[in-house]
């Protein structure tokens, strides 16, 4: 399990494990976020970054002739684009 060490949590389930895990992992990648935004020298916090984030969608289509799959990312603010140039996306 997940919390070996600890006596108190050898009862805990494997959803709440996982639920757990998840959590652990979120915080990091917020965590790590933060510390990019600080290394780069971005005067946005990751909250802001995050919101700016969450509406860029991409878009896959196969060609009818070629059968090629082709992505292609919806960008729709300046904001949007400065982050992604930011983190080289």
């Amino acid at each position: 399990m997940f919390f070996d060490g600890i006596e108190e949590l050898k009862l805990v389930g494997p959803e709440i494990e996982a639920h757990l895990c998840i959590a652990f992992c979120s915080c990091k990648i917020y965590k790590e976020l933060e510390r990019q935004l600080k290394l780069k020298q971005v005067d946005m916090s990751a909250e802001k970054v995050i919101e700016i984030l969450k509406t860029i969608y991409s878009l896959t289509i196969r060609t009818p002739f070629s059968k090629i799959l082709q992505t292609r990312r919806i960008i729709k603010k300046p904001e949007q684009e400065f982050i992604l140039k930011i983190f080289e996306v």
